[in-house]
């Protein structure tokens, strides 16, 4: 079963296309069990991957993701999420691959 690790709610998100808040002004991080996607439902946010990177320098910079984005997980690869407008909150879901 895939999960979604989050440091605000400390549970995963068990195979879950669930849509959740990210209210504004607070950061979430973000580790999946299971390669997926992250789809952004409304807001945007700023997003920041851990490393190690790997390619061009220019492709390790930070993010910013507006609703229908949608970014690939690896199992284990850290993503951290902060709503980018002042003020306004942001939605997201999870999809585990193959779910």
């Amino acid at each position: 079963m895939a999960s979604l690790s989050t440091s605000r709610a400390g549970a995963p998100l068990a195979g879950t296309t669930k849509r959740r808040e990210l209210v504004a002004g607070r950061a979430l991080s973000l580790q999946p069990g299971e390669c997926g996607r992250f789809r952004l439902a409304s807001g945007c946010v700023w997003a920041i991957f851990d490393g190690p990177h790997q390619g061009p320098a220019n492709d390790w910079g930070d993010l910013v993701l507006c609703a229908g984005d949608e970014l690939t997980l690896r199992a284990g690869q850290r993503l951290v999420i902060e709503s980018w407008r002042p003020g306004m909150p942001a939605a997201f879901s999870w999809h585990p691959a193959g779910g």
